[in-house]
């Protein structure tokens, strides 16, 4: 509508053709091994990473709490997810309301 001509949806084609080159970057859906991914792009920093919390006894640790604390987070989402956690009270209608936002005053 804003944009007539003889290809007014022009600018949505363009938005679908950056979605399937950015599907492919990432690979998003694992069929794109042949190409430069985002997967193959960090693949020499992610074994330097491995190689070195093997190696190195403080960084094994430091990873092991850091997955730990992961896993419960994890574990609290999902069971928040599944309604397995109490809800916070609903208003009692002894609280005190805030106060209404300025200019939406309705009593002046």
């Amino acid at each position: 509508m804003l944009f007539g001509g003889d290809e007014p949806d022009r600018y949505f084609k363009r938005v679908l053709a950056w979605g399937r080159r950015s599907e492919v970057w990432i690979n998003l859906f694992g069929h794109h091994v042949e190409e430069q991914t985002a997967d193959r792009l960090i693949e020499p920093f992610q074994q330097r990473v491995f190689d070195e919390v093997a190696n190195n006894p403080q960084l094994r640790k430091a990873s092991t709490e850091l997955n730990r604390a992961l896993d419960q987070i994890g574990s609290s989402l999902s069971a928040e997810r599944k309604g397995n956690r109490p809800h916070p009270p609903e208003d009692s209608p002894n609280q005190e309301s805030p106060p209404p936002a300025p200019g939406l005053d309705k009593s002046s």
